[in-house]
Parts: C-alpha cells; sequence; structure tokens
C-alpha cells in the first residue's frame, strides 16, 4: 500500500526546479525506455494475436506508468511560476484535494492520468520536504518498526475499507473516497516510519544512483518470472515472494556492475557519448595532421 507513494514522495524529493535545458534532459531519460518497453510490449501482443487499440497504444505496459506520470509531475513543476510554489500549504493541499476526487474521473489507466492526479500529493510533499528533517529520533525506531508490521498486515484483513490501492480505477461509489482519506493518511505515516528504519548505508547509497533502472529491470524481470511460476506450478506463497524478491533483487545487482545496465535503457547516452568521442578523435588527428604543415 505505501510503497508507490513512498517511490513518488522519493521522487519529489530528488526534483529540482532546473533550467529548461535540464527539464527536457530529465524528460528524455524517462520516456526513452517508456517508448522502448511501450513498443517491445505492444509488438510482442501484435505477433501473438492480440488486437491493437487505440486504447491499448495509449496505456501504458504495467509498470512502467510511473515514468509518464513522473515526467507530468516534473512538468507541472516545470511550468509552475514561484509565486505559487513558494506558497508550500496551499500547493500541497490543493494537490491532496485533487489526489482525492482523482478517482471521479473515467481516465482509468488512460495515459497514467488517474495515477498522476492521485498520487500528485506525495510528490509535492516530498519536493517541498528537500529543506526539511522529517525523520523521527532514533529512540522512536521501535515504535516505526511496529507501525510498519502492522500497517503491512491491514490489507490482510481490512481489504474491503482501503479501496483500489493501485490508484488506477474509478470508485464504485462516493464511500470509497473515504478510503482513499485513509490509505493517504497510512501511507504519509508508512512513509516516514520507513525512512526513520531504512539503514543508512553507502551500499544503499551507492546504489540509489540506479534507482531508475532497478525500477526499470525489475518490472521486466518480475514479469516474466511471473509466467515461469504460472508454468512450473511454482509456489507463490508470501514466503515464496520474498525468496523472488532477493533472487531479482540480486540480479539487478549483478547487472548493475555491466556497462550494458544503462546503455540498455537510454541508449541515447551512449550514442551522445560515442559522438563525442568520435569527434574529439577526429579534432586530435586533425591538429596532429595539420600541425605537421603548419607549425
Amino acid at each position: 500500500m505505501f510503497y508507490m507513494p513512498l517511490f513518488v514522495f522519493i521522487s519529489g524529493f530528488l526534483s529540482h526546479k532546473n533550467s529548461t535545458k535540464k527539464f527536457w534532459a530529465g524528460c528524455l531519460k524517462l520516456l526513452e525506455p517508456l517508448v522502448i518497453l511501450q513498443v517491445l510490449t505492444i509488438g510482442y501482443d501484435y505477433f501473438t494475436g492480440e488486437e491493437i487499440t487505440v486504447s491499448r497504444l495509449l496505456t501504458p505496459w504495467w509498470f512502467i506508468w510511473y515514468l509518464l506520470s513522473l515526467v507530468c509531475w516534473r512538468t507541472m513543476l516545470h511550468i509552475l511560476p514561484p509565486r505559487i510554489l513558494n506558497h508550500s500549504k496551499w500547493v500541497i493541499l490543493s494537490a491532496f484535494v485533487i489526489g482525492i476526487i482523482a478517482d471521479f474521473l473515467p481516465f482509468d489507466r488512460l495515459l497514467s492520468i488517474q495515477r498522476t492526479l492521485a498520487l500528485l500529493p506525495f510528490f509535492f510533499w516530498g519536493y517541498y520536504m528537500q529543506t526539511r528533517n522529517i525523520c523521527l529520533s532514533s529512540r522512536y525506531k521501535p515504535f516505526c518498526f511496529m507501525f510498519l508490521c502492522f500497517a503491512f498486515v491491514l490489507p490482510v484483513f481490512l481489504p474491503e475499507y482501503l479501496g483500489d490501492l493501485r490508484f488506477a480505477d474509478r470508485y464504485p461509489d462516493i464511500s470509497f473516497m473515504y478510503s482513499r482519506i485513509l490509505v493517504f493518511c497510512v501511507s504519509i505515516a508508512m512513509s516516514v516510519s520507513f525512512l526513520c528504519v531504512c539503514p543508512d548505508t553507502r551500499f544503499l547509497s551507492k546504489q540509489g544512483r540506479y534507482t531508475l533502472q532497478y525500477y526499470i529491470y525489475h518490472t521486466v524481470i518480475v514479469y516474466f518470472l511471473m509466467i515461469i511460476v504460472r508454468k512450473l506450478n511454482l509456489p507463490d506463497s508470501a514466503l515464496a515472494a520474498l525468496v523472488y524478491t532477493i533472487f531479482v533483487t540480486f540480479v539487478i545487482w549483478i547487472f548493475s556492475h555491466f556497462s550494458f545496465f544503462v546503455k540498455l535503457t537510454n541508449p541515447s547516452v551512449y550514442l551522445r557519448n560515442k559522438k563525442w568521442h568520435l569527434h574529439t578523435t577526429l579534432h586530435q588527428v586533425l591538429r596532429n595532421v595539420l600541425g605537421r604543415y603548419f607549425r
């Protein structure tokens, strides 16, 4: 329940109101893997005989909706003038109101509009927390850990009171709006609790620069792992899910040691570097050749 609000909160925390050039470069970095995966999955559907509709083309595949939503959130941050952003309380309050009423809209998963609006408050909450320390004192860590354990099992025993935890579908009726308010409150508390109990280690900090790649690769690996689990009739219990999670994390960590880790998701970076190296090499050759005759 809390992992997507927490992920969006961290994304907002790491976002800045950059220059137009840096803004477009950041958008390209997010849209590139989105387009690659979308084309691959649509191509797979086409060759397996599934009907390709306009709705299918405009609906991001599985978890990659987050990439499109992040582009939208950062676009909002970029276009909002400082005179509005300076009123942080009103911006966050307005975002929470939008997040609560978003699931009355008829968009569902189309262009990830529903999720973009529903999770908007967590992005701006993270953005405004850049200059503030929200982590509690270390003496509260046991209570935070206990609360996390309680919140993890809450969806198991009270699913009917929590509504859609994927933030993707419309409210069946107005009573689900109150469930959304409850989910927001619990998600905020869980996010703060998780940040307080999460260990601050050099290893985690180093891997943090690959957050986007971890997200993309885990999406692909988990998708095929689910197919293998169903085909081979492997266990799907909570313990098995923990084992699969450790396995996927380990595989991605191994991948992070190879140069293709970033190149596959953002080939334009590799091509730009190649172009730069070619330009530098040609410049050096011309300088050496011409230097012999025009000293």
